[in-house]
């Protein structure tokens, strides 16, 4: 399983910007790339809440394969 990082919006971004370290983050939740995410069976992105260190994290786990289930059900 892949991780991701998102980090709080901010001006200058962070790194590539390409989520695939802290250092690296997305860009607040709006620069999420959900393709890269729907690419994969599953993946753990981590949300960090605090721009000055890792300290605050909430944890989501996407899992594409459960998709179908879910539009069969509705």
């Amino acid at each position: 399983m892949r991780t991701f990082y998102v980090r709080p919006q901010c001006e200058a971004g962070y790194g590539t910007g390409d989520g695939v370290s802290y250092e690296n983050a997305w860009n607040g939740l709006a620069s999420v790339d959900w393709d890269a995410l729907a690419a994969l069976a599953s993946a753990m992105v981590l949300v960090c809440g605090d721009p000055a260190g890792r300290d605050r994290v909430i944890a989501l786990r996407v899992d594409w394969s459960a998709r179908a289930a879910l539009k069969k059900a509705a």
